[in-house]
């Protein structure tokens, strides 16, 4: 069995480095999210096409950005039984930028630059 100092301590490895890791990763989501946004809303001198692929790309990347938060959450939640690396208000940061999906707006983003270039 695990001494409470040593779990005490690996809880604070985890709470450190994973908080770290889920900043970056967040921040690069936002940072997909308004390059995406403003490519749409533009329709920047791209084809329609190039537009549809770039933000399928930034999606997938997006989504993978998520899914390694999700784990990072998961992970924890076995080891600690709650979520140590992530305070409340980076949770509900998560929730949004993860849960209430930014592919409902791009796809809208996207039928609109598509109609106005008919």
């Amino acid at each position: 069995k695990i001494s409470d100092t040593k779990l005490d301590y690996l809880k604070d490895l985890f709470e450190s480095q994973n908080k770290i890791t889920v900043i970056k990763n967040m921040a690069r989501i936002s940072e997909l999210k308004e390059t995406t946004t403003g490519i749409v809303v533009t329709g920047i001198i791209v084809p329609a096409i190039g537009v549809a692929t770039l933000i399928s790309y930034t999606t997938q990347e997006i989504d993978n950005y998520c899914a390694n938060i999700k784990n990072t959450i998961d992970l924890e939640k076995k080891v600690f039984n709650k979520v140590v690396s992530l305070d409340a208000q980076m949770q509900e940061n998560y929730h949004q930028q993860c849960e209430v999906s930014l592919k409902d707006k791009v796809k809208k983003g996207l039928k609109k630059l598509q109609t106005a270039k008919k």
